[in-house]
């Protein structure tokens, strides 16, 4: 099949992908008494408890420390619970891939669009905050809209990736459970690149979260456009990300469904 075909293919099964996703969205918070809350509370209670450890035991000089922490604790948790729902996709829904016809990445990007939902809804619910903390964060919501959107296309095509090596290597779920809690402290959420020595600064422009936290932080925080850098920074990952990750599956589709 050709891409063209592929994508075509995509669009006409559109409405299984969306009903895939709500169905994944209501699994996580089946039987739970606070449901979609916990989509806001879990970014807060993370974001006020490194504030307390650090300026309130460490003594870290920082105005508004908390808030600084919530805008880049908000995509980090969506990078990271979709990353470890999406590695072993393939293997959770076996049976249905290898029995129905539609797109077999949608149960890798249902996972995507799930944990994106709660991201939104998180998002949608602690935006006031930032807003009321500076209100300028409201003229900047066109900009935010292009952080969400070239996020997404780079968790996407990292998710694919990270779920088509599950297959062959089994052992990668632990590698990313460890490799996650590493990624998170070489990520600047809890403090700017100008806190680091120099030395050590080069690591984070290895990582591309880095951008996109900086993305966040800028409009959320500081309430300002991220710099020019920052933005093709962004844009360059999450195209080289999402297309590689496709590509990947693409290649790979016959042995996958051969291995699960």
């Amino acid at each position: 099949m050709n891409f063209r075909a592929r994508i075509e293919k995509l669009f006409s099964y559109k409405a299984v992908l969306w009903e895939m996703s709500l169905k994944h969205l209501k699994s996580k918070y089946s039987g739970s008494m606070l449901g979609l809350w916990w989509a806001v509370i879990i970014p807060l209670i993370l974001a006020f408890s490194i504030n307390f450890i650090f300026v309130q035991v460490f003594k870290v000089q920082a105005k508004n420390y908390a808030f600084f922490i919530l805008s880049g604790m908000i995509p980090w948790a969506f990078f990271s619970n979709t990353l470890s729902e999406a590695a072993g996709a393939f293997f959770a829904h076996s049976s249905i891939l290898k029995q129905s016809s539609f797109p077999r990445e949608f149960v890798v990007i249902s996972v995507v669009l799930a944990n994106f939902l709660n991201f939104c809804i998180g998002l949608l619910f602690l935006l006031p905050l930032f807003i009321f903390f500076n209100l300028k964060v409201f003229l900047l919501l066109p900009a935010l809209l292009c952080a969400i959107l070239l996020y997404l296309l780079f968790v996407a095509g990292l998710s694919l990736l990270c779920s088509v090596a599950n297959v062959f290597l089994r052992d990668m779920a632990h590698f990313l459970s460890i490799g996650l809690m590493i990624w998170f402290w070489v990520t600047p959420v809890f403090y700017s690149s100008g806190m680091l020595d120099p030395f050590y600064r080069w690591v984070l422009f290895l990582n591309p979260m880095t951008y996109f936290v900086v993305f966040y932080q800028d409009i959320l925080f500081a309430a300002k456009m991220s710099s020019g850098w920052t933005f093709f920074a962004c844009v360059g990952i999450s195209v080289i990300f999402f297309m590689g990750g496709y590509v990947c599956f693409l290649k790979l589709e016959p042995k996958i469904l051969k291995k699960i």
